[in-house]
């Protein structure tokens, strides 16, 4: 009875050490003022690599928690990234019809290690942001604000006079 015992517990500890290991950041996606809540769908991040080459890194959202492995935290963060590339869908029902928006806006690697990191999309076909804000450019009519604990990392759109 012992033996059974010592081998299931050797056998659990070989299985907890060879799970990959997780990265979690505190992160928060808003879109058009609103918290989304179990809307957002089909995410990753597509890395530009410094040979032209590229590859997309898929990771788990729910509000307040951005979570990947740490195998791919470690390629999102490596010296051979040029760039970095959120890519998400996010799903709307109103009273009329039922859509998904697609994302993909320019991330900056410092915002994993921010206390906590608040991305604010506004989606310009809405009237009441269409007046105030820029659209990201002719193809992407929507724009970001990015509130971080380091002001440094922050990011306030130009708003239109």
């Amino acid at each position: 009875m012992k033996f059974l015992i010592c081998i299931s517990l050797l056998l659990s500890m070989l299985l907890y050490n060879t799970q990959e290991k997780m990265v979690d950041t505190n992160f928060i996606i808003m879109i058009d003022d609103e918290l989304v809540l179990g809307t957002i769908a089909r995410t990753s991040f597509k890395i530009q690599k410094n040979d032209g080459s590229e590859e997309r890194i898929e990771f788990f959202y729910e509000p307040g928690l951005l979570r990947l492995s740490e195998s791919n935290f470690e390629k999102i963060n490596s010296d051979t990234v040029k760039s970095v590339t959120m890519v998400f869908s996010s799903y709307r029902q109103d009273s009329i019809e039922v859509g998904a928006d697609e994302y993909e806006l320019d991330f900056d690697r410092r915002w994993f290690f921010e206390r906590y990191t608040v991305l604010k999309l506004y989606n310009l076909d809405k009237k009441k942001y269409k007046k105030i804000l820029y659209p990201l450019d002719d193809n992407r009519n929507y724009t970001f604000d990015v509130y971080t604990s380091n002001p440094m990392t922050s990011i306030n759109r130009i708003r239109k006079s």
